[in-house]
């Protein structure tokens, strides 16, 4: 299976419109909210989508409903296991904001402001028509960015960014469609920013939970650059842990944990 169409990404990132400062502001990410979030932008249908336009819709429709699902089922998941503090996270649609493929409109002060807005991960798509030899199969590229991940760690530039085409090859059959690569990014973004408020819990369960999510996305096709974020995620899950047991302030259940020798994740 083949991840990402390179060849198709490279002639839309060649003809992409815009640049960094074409980007449309999303009022939607503005106000005070203490709520962590996930961006999704607009996935654009193209121009001469034709007699595909309904194919396509409903991909449109399933990716947006499986990320919903995606993020209920991890917010469940921190009441059961009673996480402290318990996790405000939501997901917000900014229309009509369409970044280009390669999103270069995500410049240092764009991400700076998403981090600042807590935003942990923000995606947007191109839903490409069928080819003749994909049994006609519409596809969607979907770009993300990591805005934590971009900001406090611009020497790991490269696991803040990622293109992906869905759906997968042997993983979306029958109707099913997931988006590992959503979830991970997400909560790798959300144990980020977790760590750097000392949030030593929260950050824990995050970065332990994208670990499952990475190896699920690396099932289907995963890039190399996955096998690095999933280095980079132990490591910095180590990391927390050792900071938490070296936290007067901190009486949680890591401080009764024995101490680690972690590396180092940069």
């Amino acid at each position: 299976m083949v991840e990402v169409n390179r060849a198709a990404f490279a002639v839309m990132l060649l003809f992409a419109p815009g640049l960094a400062s074409a980007l449309s502001d999303c009022a939607a990410l503005g106000g005070a909210s203490d709520a962590y979030k996930v961006v999704m932008d607009e996935l654009a249908l193209p121009a001469d989508a034709g007699a595909a336009t309904g194919k396509l819709q409903d991909l449109k429709n399933r990716l947006a409903f499986t990320l919903s699902l995606q993020l209920q089922e991890f917010q469940s998941d921190v009441v059961s296991k009673k996480i402290t503090p318990s996790i405000d996270l939501g997901l917000v649609n900014c229309v009509n904001r369409m970044p280009s493929p390669g999103g270069l409109e995500f410049d240092a002060q764009r991400v700076r402001t998403l981090n600042n807005q807590r935003v942990v991960v923000e995606l947007w798509g191109n839903l490409l028509a069928s080819s003749v030899n994909d049994a006609g199969t519409p596809h969607a590229l979907i770009g993300y960015v990591i805005p934590p991940m971009l900001h406090y760690l611009p020497n790991q530039a490269t696991l803040g960014r990622f293109s992906v085409q869905y759906p997968k090859n042997g993983g979306d059959v029958g109707g099913t469609l997931r988006l590992p690569e959503a979830t991970a990014f997400a909560l790798v973004g959300l144990g980020l920013k977790a760590f750097k408020a000392n949030k030593y819990d929260l950050s824990t369960w995050a970065f332990g939970r994208s670990e499952a999510s990475i190896k699920q996305a690396q099932d289907f096709g995963g890039t190399a650059e996955l096998g690095t974020l999933l280095d980079y995620v132990k490591v910095a899950a180590c990391e927390v842990r050792e900071k938490a047991r070296g936290d007067a302030n901190y009486a949680g259940p890591i401080s009764l944990t024995p101490r680690e020798h972690c590396g180092a994740s940069t």
